[in-house]
């Protein structure tokens, strides 16, 4: 014979149903369709994929990632930029210092991805820019192409870890 069960979250509730992770009774009002079965609410929160999980150590070593590189990019596209046949492709350089910078905060985070890391990359970019033009000159900061470039190179570098 088959002896009643009740609900675990509402006692007064007879039901066959269990969860498929943890074997909790639940009623129908309970349950949660996973996509490996019906699960307990308990059992079916959503968790957070490890790709997109940015724990503190990983969070600190984006920082200092991307200020140390912020600042050597910086210094790399002014002595590139400063080059009289490199300074045509002043904004291909930074592109580069961008797609650069997210792809090292990238591996120094053990190919994480998320927001956090993508607003690192963004302002390491733009501190890779301030360092340049303040090593070039005001000039080099109020080109149009400039900042056409700098927002090329964020996006390029946020696309990396997106």
């Amino acid at each position: 014979m088959n002896e009643v069960t009740y609900c675990h979250r509402h006692p007064l509730t007879e039901t066959n149903l269990r969860c498929t992770k943890c074997d909790v009774a639940i009623c129908p009002n309970c349950m949660v369709h996973a996509p490996v079965g019906i699960r307990c609410p308990d059992c079916a929160r959503s968790m957070v994929i490890p790709t997109f999980d940015i724990r503190g150590q990983y969070k600190v070593r984006a920082v200092l990632v991307g200020v140390v590189f912020g600042i050597g990019g910086g210094f790399f596209w002014a002595t590139l930029s400063s080059t009289p046949f490199l300074s045509v492709f002043a904004w291909l350089i930074l592109a580069g210092v961008g797609y650069a910078n997210g792809e090292l905060i990238s591996r120094f985070t053990n190919r994480k991805r998320g927001q956090f890391l993508q607003i690192t990359t963004a302002g390491s970019v733009l501190l890779s820019y301030a360092v340049g033009v303040f090593l070039i000159g005001p000039s080099a900061g109020s080109n149009v192409f400039g900042w056409v470039a700098l927002v090329i190179a964020i996006y390029i570098g946020m696309g990396r870890v997106k």
